[in-house]
């Protein structure tokens, strides 16, 4: 019987053990005892986490319940789940908020409340120091009679006590002062630090969970636990740089994520996992219910303001030596990224980036940087311009095959020749088959729009007033390669039945009537000039008036 127990494990009945309470633990008469366990695994989901635990537990013959303890507040109980291995049974989980012991501090909590220990006990020497210095005054004022009444002293010994109380008044202010303006200092130094504490103690939820599991074995024996759950106040935002040398290279996509995590624990030096699921969405499909309208009453509407908050990256110091020569040796003429060290595994449903060496991230107001992926993504520049509302030439990142990478929305950061651009968007639900990355304008390329007063006139027609325009746009290549242009310029549409508008020449330009737009593809060599021009005419009553920007 002994035998065949040794051999099960509890992993095979834990399985179905998913349930947690939520009330406040009370002293139990059993055996208990506290199991030490560290975060090995953390699963970064869009919205929320799921950590996994690991501890190894020595459990006496009989039933025993194993206390993991200060665990975060935010942990979801309906999440837990035990595995483990050893030759005992698992009876049941549970979990629930403990309101008596305080989880462990961050790193920076306590290292805010030994400055502020340590200043606080500096503030009160130097108040002692005044203290004395005051006293040491007053003791001088009540001693100024010198040798009593009756008291003969010779001129060398007056000027002698003279020179005394002087020197030592002299010295007392000075000090006085110094510490004055040394328990200043600390004072304000003090209240920087204590607004800092106040910050990230409102960050945290004083309370902590538990979770207690029981087991039961026939013998002394030793069982290794692995406990998940999911945590809330956590999660990651995608966000990208777009680098490229010169319009000859591909574009160099780099694939960050900003992960923050405001759980109450660091996470320390744990195996990252980036999941484009969001478990906060509903996996059920909506139930479309009739649409009924009807009247209203004519009242005051309430607007309601919706507010968004503004991440700050900060970089992570994650890694220790060890890890990083690897990394630096496999990259030794540049400074190595981290984004090479990345396994990606797309199922039908969402994307995972599985992140080779350990991170580090800590409770904070800030997220962590943490390099996903480098792509070198194969692309086609082309210029565009509209030199009717700009006179500079615009560069154009065309991408192709871009979508096999599980791309999210987020933000861009360009960068063209080591130069910082701007910063753009990438939303893969709208950009379509090509990704277009603006690259900044190119000084290199003039262009020029002006009115041709020869082709401008106005003139009266019958009951009618007829206006014809001309513009010239020249485009001048000053690179030293090729490059295709896009130009585009418009004439006025008219919405009235009693104005018509009539293009005249359009020098080759693709013409969108609806519109009135025109569009000008050109391929210039270097040091080459080409000029288009196009033409118009208004027409309408001489008795009105219309107004445009044309």
């Amino acid at each position: 019987m002994l035998k065949a127990l040794s051999k099960l494990k509890i992993t095979v009945l834990s399985l179905s053990l998913l349930f947690g309470y939520t009330h406040t633990f009370e002293v139990q008469a059993q055996s208990e005892k506290e199991l030490k366990t560290t975060i090995k695994e953390v699963t970064v989901f869009l919205n929320k986490a799921q950590l996994l635990r690991s501890g190894v537990a020595q459990v006496p013959k009989g039933n025993t319940t194993l206390i993991i303890k200060g665990l975060s507040p935010y942990l979801d109980a309906n999440t837990v789940q035990v595995t483990g291995k050893g030759a005992a049974v698992l009876l049941g989980v549970e979990s629930g908020q403990n309101y008596l012991e305080e989880h462990e501090m961050p790193k920076d909590v306590l290292s805010l409340r030994s400055t502020l220990r340590m200043s606080q006990e500096k503030l009160r020497i130097q108040e002692g120091e005044l203290n004395t210095l005051s006293e040491e005054l007053l003791l001088l004022k009540n001693n100024q009679s010198i040798g009593g009444e009756g008291s003969s002293l010779t001129v060398a010994e007056l000027r002698s006590m003279a020179d005394f109380y002087r020197t030592r008044l002299r010295e007392i202010n000075r000090l006085k002062i110094e510490t004055l303006n040394a328990i200043e200092e600390m004072k304000k130094s003090m209240a920087a630090t204590e607004r800092q504490l106040q910050e990230n103690n409102a960050a945290i939820n004083r309370n902590t969970t538990e979770i207690r599991v029981k087991v039961s074995a026939m013998y002394a024996t030793t069982i290794d636990l692995k406990v998940k759950y999911v945590v809330g106040n956590a999660g990651w935002v995608p966000v990208y740089d777009a680098r490229t040398t010169d319009t000859q290279s591909p574009i160099t996509l780099q694939y960050k994520a900003e992960v923050y995590q405001n759980t109450g624990l660091d996470w320390n030096r744990v195996k990252l996992t980036l999941s484009t699921a969001n478990p906060t969405e509903s996996g059920q499909v909506p139930t479309l219910y009739p649409n009924y309208i009807s009247l209203l009453s004519l009242s005051p509407s309430v607007s309601s303001a919706k507010f968004k908050k503004t991440i700050r990256a900060a970089s992570s110091s994650a890694y220790n030596d060890d890890e990083l020569s690897e990394v630096v040796e496999e990259q030794k003429e540049s400074v190595a990224s981290l984004a090479g060290r990345t396994s990606i595994n797309t199922t039908g449903l969402n994307t995972t980036f599985n992140i080779q060496i350990p991170y580090t991230v800590r409770h904070a107001d800030r997220p962590t940087i943490v390099d996903v992926q480098s792509l070198k993504l194969a692309t086609y520049y082309s210029y565009s311009g509209v030199p009717k509302l700009e006179k500079d030439v615009f560069l154009t990142a065309n991408i192709t095959d871009w979508q096999e990478y599980g791309l999210l929305p987020g933000k861009l950061n360009v960068f063209y020749e080591g130069t910082y651009m701007g910063e753009s968007q990438i939303d893969p639900q709208s950009i379509g088959d090509t990704l277009q990355l603006s690259l900044g304008r190119d000084k290199k390329i003039i262009v020029k729009r002006t009115k041709k007063e020869d082709f401008t006139n106005k003139k009266l027609i019958g009951t009618n007033r007829k206006e014809a325009y001309a513009y010239e746009i020249s485009v001048k290549n000053m690179k030293k390669e090729n490059i295709t242009i896009d130009l585009k310029d418009q004439i006025p549409v008219s919405r009235n039945g009693a104005i018509a508008v009539e293009l005249m020449d359009r020098d080759g330009a693709a013409f969108e009537k609806s519109s009135g737009f025109l569009e000008w593809k050109l391929d210039i060599a270097p040091s080459e000039t080409k000029v288009l021009m196009f033409r118009y005419e208004v027409k309408y009553p001489k008795n009105r008036r219309i107004g445009s920007s044309y």
